[in-house]
């Protein structure tokens, strides 16, 4: 069986545009810390562990401010969403973004399209988790 990255189903041009802009604005060097990105994000749906989806509309803003980073942006931010803020660390500039916004909690944010994150929410205390599929708009 071959892999077959996720993003191999997008034209060429459109992926390459798409990762230069991720890069662009995703990546920031060590030298560049206290450079804050803002994702202001619209959800379109809510899943639960079931794979049971519901509509959802819900507004949400993901600022990341880079503290240690490595030239492809990978390493430590401080993410402040919707006034919550913690410590999230990257593999790379493009994610996958993990961080807890309590004790029992882990959250990730994975890119998927040029527009679009998907977020899932795991509550360590019960094993319950989320996944929220979301649009944003991405600005330095």
């Amino acid at each position: 069986m071959e892999f077959r990255h996720p993003f191999a189903t997008l034209p060429d041009a459109r992926m390459m545009t798409f990762a230069a802009g991720l890069l662009a604005l995703m990546t920031v060097p060590a030298t560049a810390e206290g450079a804050m990105q803002t994702f202001d994000c619209t959800a379109t749906q809510t899943c639960d562990a079931a794979g049971l989806c519901q509509p959802d509309t819900t507004a949400t803003r993901f600022t990341l401010t880079p503290e240690a980073t490595g030239t492809d942006g990978d390493g430590q931010y401080t993410l402040s969403r919707d006034g919550v803020v913690a410590q999230m660390t990257t593999l790379s500039g493009i994610g996958p973004f993990v961080w807890s916004e309590g004790r029992h909690d882990r959250q990730t944010l994975l890119v998927t399209g040029e527009a679009t994150l998907l977020l899932h929410a795991l509550d360590l205390a019960t094993g319950a988790s989320s996944l929220t599929f979301l649009t944003c708009d991405v600005t330095r």
